[in-house]
């Protein structure tokens, strides 16, 4: 009999990770917090605490910031009270403009915390709750609330009304539901009459409701905020196993050139284009670039004749997609022809190939690299020239020619002869010979081929006429 298995899968996400807190700022006028260290796509929460009884804080200079939700536990006879309101943004920088949030009357406490992994577009929670304590006490409960997805980072806020300078109004955090709690925040001021906030953040791994969160408190005066911040989903580009190092001549064939990998954390991404990055100067000796699954037999697009080092790759060939397995692809890449390659004395090239950025038709949060492939060398560098002193000494229908030395780059000679303009040999043909019909090259002839010859003789000559020689490297 087989044993039958059931296991529950949850959508994978990755974490939402707290980036830092900002310096607490206070006063009886309006007060303008810095954000802390954030890059690009980080989220800001700015948390406020005012006094009860009066309006929600505006903000002045807003900076991007749009309110998220506030609670006021309203003025029983005592200053006690207490409201906490709270503003997101997202960074659109890494140097974004504080907001100045104006007077509301008696004081102001305020901060700002950054995220980072939230989902990219839209609000970037997935719930949120708020409340009041109804009973004083030194206890505090704030209430669950129920998420959608896994993997969220639950931000709870707690605002309390003592007018005292304190970084100690709160203690003994705990909550059943969320893991690796942590406190971020924990001030107090004596601003006006006085108050502070509390804040913790900890990870609900798995959908569903948070629990209560409990705590104790110096105030007997508090609302709470709960923002539970939505994980994006990731397209992660990786470093592949790559090929190995190779040197090719121009006319070689295709050849891999590095290996890449992409994956998502949740569902499929299709990847639209990807810009290649060659090597300095390696495009000038290439004639396509190819994007291929890892066995090259599936093209999902090219660059024909790239014109920068930095060539895009439109993937339209065919469909590239990521999923939640990780998968390898390749960047392929073919040498110009000898014809196509620049003039004598030409270059070499190195190709170090690596994926510098890419585009999908999602909005998933990408992250990841590719580092540099395999380094491929494309050698188009004309050999040396011959040294020594080349002569000729002419006989009846002969000349005989010697005197040069072959260089250790070369490894072949070709002579021409000609009675005028000798003629120079075609870039990467072969195929010259001293014997027809490959032993002309316009009206110039070819009298000698051959691997490192340092001599040559020439019997195809006429008593009387005047002819000059080149000798030439390959």
């Amino acid at each position: 009999m087989l044993a039958v298995v059931l296991l529950g899968v949850n959508e994978a996400r990755a974490a939402v990770t707290f980036q830092a807190a900002g310096t607490v700022v206070n006063g009886i006028g309006a007060v303008s917090p810095a954000w802390p260290t954030h890059q690009t796509d980080d989220i800001a929460l700015l948390f406020i605490e005012s006094s009860c009884g009066e309006s929600t804080p505006t903000l002045s200079t807003a900076a991007g910031f749009v309110l998220v939700g506030t609670q006021d536990t309203t003025c029983t006879g005592t200053t006690t009270g207490t409201r906490l309101t709270a503003y997101w943004a997202r960074a659109a920088s890494a140097a974004m403009t504080s907001p100045t949030i104006a007077d509301p009357g008696d004081h102001l406490v305020a901060q700002i915390l950054t995220y980072r992994g939230a989902v990219i577009t839209g609000d970037p929670w997935d719930v949120t709750g708020g409340g009041v304590k109804t009973t004083a006490s030194t206890s505090v409960s704030v209430s669950s609330v129920t998420t959608t997805v896994d993997s969220t980072l639950v931000v709870v806020a707690v605002s309390q009304g003592v007018n005292t300078n304190t970084t100690a109004a709160f203690s003994g955090w705990t909550n059943g539901n969320l893991t690796s709690i942590v406190e971020r925040s924990d001030n107090g001021s004596n601003s006006g009459n006085g108050g502070g906030f509390g804040i913790i953040d900890g990870t609900k791994a798995t959908a569903g409701a948070t629990g209560t969160t409990t705590a104790t408190t110096v105030s007997s005066s508090n609302a709470f905020l709960t923002i539970a911040l939505k994980p994006a989903v990731t397209t992660t580009l990786g470093n592949g196993a790559d090929p190995a190092n190779a040197s090719l001549a121009p006319g070689d064939v295709a050849t891999m050139a590095g290996a890449f990998t992409f994956q998502t954390s949740s569902g499929t991404d299709t990847i639209t284009a990807v810009v290649v990055g060659l090597g300095a100067g390696a495009s000038a000796g290439l004639s396509l670039v190819a994007i291929t699954s890892d066995d090259g037999a599936t093209v999902y697009g090219s660059a024909t004749d790239p014109a920068s080092d930095t060539p895009t790759v439109t993937l339209s060939t065919n469909t590239l997609t990521a999923t939640t397995t990780q998968t390898q692809y390749k960047i392929r890449i073919t040498p110009k022809s000898h014809a196509a390659m620049p003039a004598p004395p030409g270059a070499t090239y190195t190709v170090a190939a690596k994926i510098n950025s890419w585009t999908s038709s999602s909005t998933n949060r990408k992250l990841g690299s590719d580092a540099a492939g395999a380094t491929i060398t494309i050698d188009n560098l004309s050999s040396t020239d011959v040294g020594g002193s080349p002569t000729g000494t002419a006989g009846d229908g002969v000349v005989n020619l010697s005197g040069w030395t072959v260089p250790a780059d070369a490894s072949r000679v070709i002579v021409v002869r000609d009675e005028s303009a000798v003629a120079t040999p075609e870039e990467g043909n072969t195929s010259y010979s001293t014997i027809p019909p490959n032993n002309t090259i316009g009206t110039s002839t070819v009298v000698c081929d051959g691997a490192a010859i340092t001599t040559c003789t020439d019997n195809g000559v006429t008593n009387g006429n005047t002819y000059s020689y080149k000798i030439y490297t390959r």
